[in-house]
């Protein structure tokens, strides 16, 4: 099946006024920069994905929190504690890199098992690092929220669909760190 994926890089400026004054405010350090991207197929959109962009530094962990759930359990587990992610989950060469958080990937059900997901994730950092210039490391929190939704977070449909995405996502190439995280990194 062909499809096609465009990726957009968010950022978001925010102006100021203090006592008449404009300012746009520099967030750049402060909040991670949202990727976001349309899966279309026959001029039609079947799937989004979305990463976050962080930059490797010590305030990783508490930009990682303010985000999301998923976000803050990727940081927890990766971390050290000055907040920075620990070197034995980087690439050598990736001191100032940034990381890439991959916080949603969706197809909807009739495109599914076609290879789209697949394809996508695939082809991952090749689309980042043409388009952007970034993706040394990426990480995932494997997460079935269609379970988590249907029977809940503690149900054995939930962890069941978990195990699954680990799975699918080690046969692309991530590797289990623990608690659902998963790394893929260029070597």
């Amino acid at each position: 099946m062909n499809y096609m994926v465009e990726l957009e890089r968010c950022r978001n400026v925010i102006f100021s006024f203090e006592d008449g004054e404009c300012e746009p405010l520099n967030l750049y350090d402060e909040e991670p920069n949202c990727i976001v991207g349309s899966i279309c197929s026959d001029n039609r959109q079947i799937g989004t994905i979305r990463l976050y962009e962080f930059y490797h530094d010590c305030g990783f962990y508490d930009r990682c929190d303010a985000v999301s759930g998923d976000c803050a359990e990727i940081a927890g587990t990766i971390c050290g504690k000055s907040g920075k992610v620990l070197k034995k989950y980087l690439p050598p060469e990736a001191e100032d890199d940034t990381i890439l958080i991959l916080d949603q990937i969706t197809i909807e059900k009739e495109y599914r098992g076609k290879g789209i997901g697949s394809g996508v994730v695939k082809h991952l950092l090749y689309m980042l690092n043409y388009q952007f210039g970034s993706g040394c490391v990426i990480f995932l929190y494997a997460s079935d929220y269609e379970a988590a939704k249907e029977y809940g977070f503690d149900s054995d449909e939930y962890r069941a669909g978990c195990n699954r995405l680990i799975s699918f996502y080690k046969r692309l190439g991530f590797r289990l760190i623990k608690n659902n995280v998963l790394v893929y990194r260029e070597e």
